[in-house]
């Protein structure tokens, strides 16, 4: 896994990903990283994660990764963003 500090929109997002040959992470994908957050390192808490699942056409389903977000993946999945915006974090991830 990579994982950034630095904040990036979309479209950068998914070239950070393929440039490393790894893929962003679908919005139920980085929920299964964070309940296993205990053994993933360089997680940050209280931080937005972008994921390559589109909400439509602009937007798209970003995660906040906090102790009080992980009820069930609903309520998880409670805020999209812009896909220019570019204030969210990276976490790129290799499938096997």
């Amino acid at each position: 896994m990579y994982s950034s500090d630095s904040y990036f929109d979309w479209d950068r997002a998914k070239l950070i990903c393929i440039d490393k040959n790894m893929e962003l992470p679908g919005i139920i994908e980085l929920e299964q990283i964070y309940r296993n957050k205990d053994f993933i390192p360089n997680l940050a808490e209280n931080e937005w994660y972008i994921s390559s699942t589109e909400a439509n056409k602009y937007d798209y389903w970003a995660l906040y990764m906090s102790e009080d977000n992980i009820r069930d993946i609903h309520d998880l999945m409670s805020s999209s963003s812009k896909k220019t915006k570019s204030d969210n974090r990276v976490r790129c991830i290799r499938k096997f």
